[in-house]
């Protein structure tokens, strides 16, 4: 339990690193993630191909942060299940054939397969690396500047806070149901609901004492009027450079690499 708290918030120690994607400013690595996840959703769902430039991005970050690939691997796999879901109804809606590879017939169910697990994979790969290389206070006072509904970001940030407090709670409710019942493998079924709502009230009571000192210390009144240092012209370089790069991949929408690789669809 305590190595899966650790795990939460192993992305954030790695975003006080010193190399030259950490010092970038917040403001033009969120800007430039946006315009990345927004040119790769505008894809339909059967340009496999047109995707596969954009996969520079995240490994060049990935190599200049020095961010560990087993941590983000470990995140990815998280959600790798329900994109796995999400994309296996397309082979069972799609199955015309497309093309030929290697003697075998593809259908376009499992181009659109391909297509969602990669498209999930550099999307889910750019966020990571956004709070790998950048302090969350930083991404929450982007949203600031970006005027986003103050409600929301206080809501985020109270959940990731207090996610070690439900894991921290949980943690000492199973251990003193252990030693009550050692003879038991895990938690007994006819207890769950129980163990549940014990849960519930103690994570609800903790949050709120928790809450109330983080407002005593005028957390609020910080959230409000908190600043952001200025964007330099090498932040504002790479956001533009960046930003550039990933909208003209859209719009010329590589269609001569397929074409090179499988000679186009047949």
């Amino acid at each position: 339990m305590k190595e899966n708290i650790r795990q939460i918030y192993a992305l954030e120690q790695l975003s006080s690193g010193q190399t030259v994607v950490h010092r970038i400013h917040a403001m033009a690595k969120l800007i430039t993630t946006l315009v990345y996840i927004t040119t790769i959703v505008s894809f339909d769902r059967y340009s496999f191909f047109n995707l596969i430039p954009y996969l520079f991005y995240p490994t060049l970050l990935m190599a200049l942060s020095e961010t560990p690939y087993g941590i983000l691997l470990s995140r990815l796999l998280v959600v790798l299940p329900f994109s796995l879901f999400a994309a296996s109804a397309s082979l069972l809606l799609e199955r015309n054939s497309v093309f030929m590879f290697l003697g075998l017939k593809l259908s376009y169910g499992v181009v659109s397969f391909s297509v969602i697990l990669f498209r999930s994979y550099l999307v889910v790969m750019a966020l990571l690396l956004l709070v790998a290389t950048t302090p969350f206070v930083g991404i929450t006072d982007c949203m600031r500047r970006m005027k986003i509904p103050s409600i929301f970001i206080v809501v985020t940030e109270l959940i990731y806070r207090f996610l070690s407090v439900i894991y921290d709670q949980t943690y000492s409710m199973y251990l003193a149901y252990s030693l009550r019942k050692q003879d038991t493998k895990g938690l007994a079924l006819k207890d769950c609901g129980s163990f549940t709502g014990q849960l519930l009230l103690r994570s609800f009571e903790r949050a709120g004492r928790i809450y109330t000192a983080m407002s005593l210390r005028g957390y609020m009144q910080k959230t409000e009027k908190t600043g952001l240092i200025k964007m330099t012209r090498g932040d504002f370089f790479y956001c533009t450079v960046s930003s550039l790069v990933f909208i003209l991949l859209r719009l010329l929408a590589v269609d001569s690499f397929r074409s090179f690789i499988y000679g186009g669809f047949r």
